[in-house]
């Protein structure tokens, strides 16, 4: 790894759930040289490959990857990154601005999720309430 990242990724089965559930949660920090996102991008596309191919079920990735989603037709390597994305059926949860400064918002935090029937049923927002910059946001899944 180029620790260019730091991730955190679980299994949760038994108990009461039906189907094994894989959760990650992904923190990038905020640099703006390409070559450092592209290295990003092709270690995330890697290891996206792994959860894909050991986990059949629900798949979750969460977290703050300082990519603004909602400029992506403004720089090809968020194109490259969503693509990755898209490429492994993950989709985002929230589609409205997570952070906010004086002159614009972003949306560098999020959730990825396969889909599945239990991800169609489940349910991702944002809280009204401004604690910081950044709008809390939420998934509530479906068991």
């Amino acid at each position: 790894m180029y620790e260019l990242w730091e991730s955190l990724i679980v299994q949760i089965n038994g108990g009461n759930l039906s189907k094994t559930k894989t959760i990650g949660n992904i923190y990038r920090p905020p640099r703006t040289r390409n070559d450092n996102l592209n290295a990003f991008i092709n270690e995330f596309t890697f290891i996206v490959s792994l959860l894909e191919h050991n986990c059949k079920n629900t798949l979750i990735i969460a977290g703050d990857f300082n990519i603004n989603v909602l400029k992506l037709n403004e720089n090809y390597i968020y194109i490259s990154y969503f693509d990755s994305l898209i490429s492994h059926s993950l989709f985002s949860q929230i589609t409205f601005a997570t952070r906010f400064t004086r002159t614009n918002g972003t949306l560098i935090y999020n959730f990825f999720c396969k889909l599945s029937q239990s991800m169609l049923e489940s349910t991702a927002g944002i809280l009204s309430k401004k604690l910081s910059d950044l709008q809390p946001y939420f998934m509530l899944i479906n068991n």
